[in-house]
């Protein structure tokens, strides 16, 4: 006695067919290949290919080497963002919700222990200390 599969696509059932040992092609539901590197390679997800996806979340995300971002990176809930980006220049470009500071801190995110602080109204805090821009 063997093992029997079929699949169903756009509705209509293939013929029963036995499995045999060795690859289990693709289109059976296998990766159509005897070792993880090449499982990955056939799925599209090798290492060196370009992987597409709609969305992607993750809990954490780690990028070991270069890691190229090209569009906008949002920071933050849906309804309160941040982004960071390059301009058409390749300028780099950060910038907060309206109405919201930009904060860059040194050593720690978590204190504003030597803090620079963008406000919305031009003016610009170094380590709590208020430096007003006003051009005329």
């Amino acid at each position: 006695e063997g093992v029997y599969v079929r699949y169903c696509q756009n509705g209509t059932w293939s013929a029963w067919k036995e499995v045999v040992a060795g690859v289990q092609p693709i289109n059976l539901g296998g990766t159509g290949a005897t070792s993880v590197a090449a499982a990955r390679n056939n799925l599209g997800v090798g290492k060196g290919q370009t992987v597409s996806f709609g969305n992607l979340v993750t809990n954490d995300l780690t990028a070991n080497g270069n890691a190229r971002l090209v569009g906008r990176l949002n920071l933050g809930s849906t309804s309160a963002t941040g982004v960071l980006r390059a301009n058409e220049a390749g300028a780099v470009v950060l910038g907060s919700a309206s109405g919201q500071n930009i904060h860059i801190r040194a050593g720690s995110p978590d204190t504003s222990s030597g803090e620079t602080r963008f406000e919305p109204n031009g003016n610009v805090l170094v380590d709590g200390k208020r430096f007003g821009f006003r051009f005329r």
